[in-house]
């Protein structure tokens, strides 16, 4: 009798170092995703996305860019005291089928400073490259750390008005990890 009291010992103890090891491999995998979503955090995202139409010289695209609180550090651990977004036309019909073959027409930078929320007009004169009567998409980009929105403003000529593209980084990961290692400690210690 004392030996299947032994057996059922042992048993037990391989079940217990089997969780934990499964806890501690769950624990592992949680802090290599966290890790790379850090890594993942910082990087160039679409803030805006809009059509528009050249249709006179006096009537301007105004593109208004926030930009972040705090920028932060670059990747020398410098102290990052000014960012650019990028503003990129792009020919409409061609970004709509494939945007990363679309041909760029013209591209422009609007440089800020932490806490600036700044407004940059664009007329015919600034971007002689354009046609009348094309449709254009106009896209403006940034580092995600550094800008927190970017909005139209007005129209540069027709089109509809712009749709700003969700900018920031979502928290989601983060708060589903922090739930998984709390239930695998729960799942531990009633073991």
């Amino acid at each position: 009798m004392s030996l299947v009291d032994n057996l059922q010992s042992i048993g037990q103890a391989d079940s217990s170092e089997k969780t934990q090891r499964v806890l501690l491999g769950s624990l592992v995998a949680a802090l290599l995703l966290v890790s790379a979503a850090g890594l993942g955090a910082a990087a160039t995202e679409d803030f805006l996305e809009t059509n528009v139409t050249k249709e006179s010289s006096d009537d301007p695209l105004e593109i208004e860019v926030a930009y972040a609180d705090e920028f932060g550090t670059d990747d020398t651990d410098s102290e990052i005291t000014s960012a650019d977004a990028t503003v990129t036309w792009y020919n409409a019909t061609e970004y709509q089928n494939d945007s990363d073959t679309a041909t760029e027409i013209h591209n422009a930078t609007i440089t800020g400073e932490e806490g600036q929320t700044l407004t940059q007009s664009y007329d015919r004169g600034d971007i002689s490259a354009l046609e009348y009567g094309t449709e254009y998409s106009v896209v403006v980009s940034a580092d995600n750390s550094t800008v927190d929105d970017a909005a139209r403003v007005d129209g540069l000529l027709g089109g509809a008005a712009g749709s700003s593209v969700d900018g920031s980084p979502g928290f989601g990961v983060g708060v589903a990890i922090v739930a998984l290692i709390g239930a695998g400690v729960a799942a531990a210690r009633r073991d």
